[in-house]
């Protein structure tokens, strides 16, 4: 009898400190997939939950969570403008990500974005500067991707190839390929103040970390070589090891106020990501992943930590939701 007593004692105190552990954040669901190319990121959060009820110890049922409306309706209609699809609508998406990020810092809880797209960034990073208006803002980006293209140079016209172009202010207008609709430029640049403090850029080209990046269009090269971006690519991360990338990492934004981090599941290897939109060969391990956000996440400058481009429907049971629980587990 003692012993089941002391079992349900140890239950109990286990479940007081996990919702200790879990207390300071706010999930906030962004089931928005119209900056895609594939579909089927909506369903992230959804595989999230289901993957975390399979197990013993569920954390993301103790984290309140919040959900911000999409326009994802409009899937299959076709896009006013070629370049920038369904901009006007993805500016209203982010600018109600931008309002319920800036409302959770507000609460004094710790964001936890989970993205369908990564145009969905746009938001995240608004509503962190709008919030901390006066503070300098870095980015640690941890993505295959750059997502430096605009408009002008977009071989897609996908939003979710777009997001640091939007954060950091610049369309790229010297690397031009595409005739753009006149039209739509009042709403990219709309795109790039979204917030009530009517800023742009958010960030500057010298506070951004762009790590394991290995997928990028010339134009886009271009920028980070033009503004001498600060990147690591598997040759680095390899060579470097995983703890000198990470203390290089802090060393290069050793002066921002606030560090907002975006954790691409294609970052990740394709032995790995497999349920993404784009995976890209010789990406992160898990326990190299593991490492980078455990060590960011515990910064005090960190106030944000987006996930994004989870893809069930390209996946095989489920795994990518998994992975991500996994690596979860070390920082929350």
């Amino acid at each position: 009898m003692l012993k089941i007593v002391n079992y349900f004692l140890a239950l109990s105190n286990h479940f007081e400190y996990d919702c200790m552990k879990t207390s300071k954040y706010k999930i906030i669901e962004v089931a928005s997939e119209l900056g895609a190319g594939k579909r089927g990121t909506s369903l992230a959060y959804a595989a999230l939950h289901i993957a975390d009820a399979e197990r013993q110890h569920p954390v993301l049922s103790n984290i309140p969570h919040h959900k911000v409306v999409d326009h994802n309706h409009l899937i299959g209609s076709k896009p006013a403008y070629e370049h920038a699809k369904y901009i006007s609508d993805l500016l209203e998406v982010n600018t109600n990500i931008c309002k319920d990020v800036d409302t959770v810092l507000t609460e004094g809880k710790f964001p936890i974005i989970v993205s369908g797209d990564h145009s969905n960034a746009i938001g995240s990073i608004a509503g962190v500067k709008n919030h901390f208006h006066d503070k300098k803002v870095g980015v640690i980006w941890i993505d295959a991707h750059a997502d430096l293209h605009t408009p002008f140079t977009t071989p897609s016209g996908n939003l979710h190839g777009m997001p640091v172009a939007v954060s950091l202010g610049l369309d790229n207008l010297d690397r031009t390929r595409n005739m753009v609709d006149e039209d739509l430029i009042p709403y990219w640049d709309k795109l790039k103040r979204i917030g009530s403090k009517d800023i742009s850029p958010k960030i500057d080209t010298t506070d951004i970390v762009f790590i394991a990046l290995r997928d990028f269009e010339i134009q886009e090269y271009f920028l980070i070589h033009d503004y001498n971006m600060k990147t690591f690519q598997p040759f680095d991360i390899k060579s470097l090891g995983i703890a000198s990338v990470i203390q290089l990492t802090i060393d290069y934004l050793k002066d921002c106020d606030v560090i907002y981090i975006s954790f691409d599941v294609d970052s990740l290897d394709t032995t790995i990501s497999v349920g993404t939109g784009t995976p890209v060969y010789n990406g992160l391990q898990i326990s190299e992943a593991k490492e980078l956000l455990a060590a960011f996440m515990h910064l005090p400058q960190t106030k944000a930590l987006e996930i994004t481009e989870i893809n069930p429907l390209l996946d095989n049971n489920n795994k990518m939701a998994k992975v991500v629980l996994d690596i979860l587990d070390v920082v929350i």
